[in-house]
């Protein structure tokens, strides 16, 4: 080979160089691409002049992506003709073998999207907004990138402390910028009940007029605190929500807890207690009387009406920490065991969970809850094979142990997830370092766990300000977890990647006084796995 031919043949591979992950020569896109190919040349977006064109096949909202196209400084014009559009978004089943897949090819003249579904045109959009973002000039590049976990959560509690419909909004902005793609929305808790179910309206007209800041006053203190302040959602404003997230490529799930944690439902009606049933006012830690029909009914009325207002095919009822005691000795509750067969008060908890995952693939809705959903016999299975166990606390193995029930499993290990953690306990590196897949779990075992769920508990978080300080800019390490290859490993790459991003969200208020957030990660490395 003489000198002329090896120098050419060193220049393409300068000019043409696939990158499975992470590297110097990374994109600043987070999360990163599952591959990328940078060629030789540039474009600048304010040149793409020639229209934009959007498969008919697609239902992408078009003001949605005419207003991040125009972000990148490029001309939103429609185009009728896919060949001479500037910008060019096509369905394109099988392109990458995944709903939300997607190739983006940035070539001289043009730009080319191509997506198995909508929700890859959506992440496509995502990725470009990113790769332009603030520049004149865009290198030539083509990524081909599909998600590592189908299932890549956001818990949001507004029980604890009610946040509002813009707020709502910006958090789903960013999740979608992300590509994280399920809002978990925390609207029932002990400490607020944040939707209008007309079939039962003292839910709001009670239960709404507290908060964890003022979980013991009455709701005639609460006016008295916030005369004209309403804190819950109206069924309009829920529509509105969830409209707004599916056209950024965003589901909305609700969560609807039981047995524990309904002290708000309680305190509306005491007779859906069991102490507070007894007491005649709610009684802190209470669980409902689910030996009561006509409470089975109330939950079955609650989740009919919510199902249909979200229009959604998977629902959370919570299910962790029942304080069993309430059941003990109550009136009715022993005669209920008795006639069941029971003789542990699990059993009243683990009796609820299958009759309601019954109940719900009967309407064709899939169940999802806590880890404890799964009960106190590992070597029962569930009752709806599918269901999805969300495991939060406790040994490790016990996402294992839902997997091999037959669950679907999500980590959300809270040494990890859980970002009401102050950064000194959960700093950026170790959300960085999280792997959703723990590394004991049995190898036939793997394909089970969906995914992970991000956790922003609002007990200590009275205001978006907090949120946003405790969120941001973690989640984005996490995002990336749920997205890029597993041997992503990069942390110096990874922190130069997210810098444009930190950039944005402090210029929009987002980030602002947030510790160190980008501190250098320690030299003893996190282990693999959990």
């Amino acid at each position: 080979m003489n000198r002329s031919t090896l120098r050419l043949l060193l220049v393409m591979v300068l000019c043409c160089c696939v990158v499975p992950h992470a590297s110097a020569a990374s994109p600043q896109i987070v999360p990163l691409p599952q591959t990328f190919k940078t060629a030789k040349g540039s474009l600048a977006p304010a040149s793409l002049r020639s229209g934009i064109y959007i498969d008919p096949a697609s239902s992408v909202d078009r003001s949605v992506a005419y207003e991040w196209l125009a972000e990148a400084g490029i001309d939103t014009i429609p185009a009728s003709e896919v060949a001479t559009a500037s910008v060019a978004m096509k369905i394109c089943p099988g392109v990458t073998g995944n709903r939300e897949g997607y190739t983006l090819t940035v070539s001289l003249s043009r730009i080319d999207i191509c997506a198995d579904s909508d929700a890859g045109i959506i992440w496509a959009l995502q990725t470009l907004r990113q790769y332009a973002a603030g520049k004149d000039r865009i290198d030539a590049i083509t990524i081909s990138d599909t998600p590592a976990y189908p299932w890549r959560s956001y818990l949001m509690d507004e029980s604890r402390h009610f946040f509002g419909p813009e707020a709502a909004r910006r958090v789903i902005d960013e999740l979608s910028r992300l590509k994280m793609n399920v809002l978990h929305w925390h609207l029932t808790d002990g400490a607020g009940w944040r939707i209008e179910i007309p079939q039962y309206p003292r839910l709001t007209e009670v239960g709404s007029k507290l908060d964890y800041s003022h979980r013991f006053v009455t709701p005639e203190q609460w006016d008295s605190i916030y005369p004209s302040r309403r804190a819950y959602y109206t069924a309009a404003e829920i529509k509105d929500i969830v409209a707004y997230a599916r056209k950024r490529g965003v589901t909305v799930m609700p969560e609807i807890e039981m047995p524990g944690h309904q002290l708000a439902a309680i305190a509306s009606y005491p007779w859906l207690g069991t102490s507070s049933r007894m007491a005649g006012k709610a009684v802190t830690g209470d669980l409902l009387n689910v030996a009561d029909p006509s409470v089975e009914q109330f939950l079955r009325d609650v989740l009919d009406y919510v199902i249909d207002l979200f229009g959604i095919d998977t629902i959370h009822i919570g299910g962790d920490e029942a304080e069993y005691k309430h059941w003990s000795g109550a009136p009715g509750v022993a005669a209920y065991m008795a006639e069941n067969g029971m003789q542990q008060p699990w059993e009243l908890q683990d009796r609820l969970v299958r009759r309601m995952a019954r109940y719900l693939d009967g309407k064709g809705v899939r169940m999802m809850g806590w880890n404890e959903i799964t009960g106190h016999d590992p070597a029962r299975r569930a009752e709806v094979d599918g269901s999805i166990a969300q495991f939060w606390q406790g040994d490790i193995s016990g996402l294992g142990r839902a997997a091999s029930q037959g669950y679907l499993t999500v980590n959300s290990d809270q040494l990890y997830t859980y970002l009401d953690y102050d950064y000194d306990g959960t700093p950026l590196w170790k959300c960085f370092r999280f792997n959703p897949i723990p590394a004991n779990i049995d190898a036939s075992l793997r394909e089970k766990v969906i995914g992970f769920g991000a956790q922003m508990w609002a007990e200590k978080v009275p205001d978006f300000a907090q949120l946003c300080y405790m969120t941001f800019p973690r989640i984005a390490a996490l995002a990336e977890r749920g997205w890029s290859p597993a041997d992503n490993t990069d942390y110096t790459d990874f922190m130069r990647r997210v810098q444009p991003l930190q950039t944005l969200w402090r210029a929009s208020g987002i980030i602002n006084t947030q510790p160190v957030y980008d501190r250098k990660e320690p030299k003893a490395k996190m282990p693999k796995g959990r």
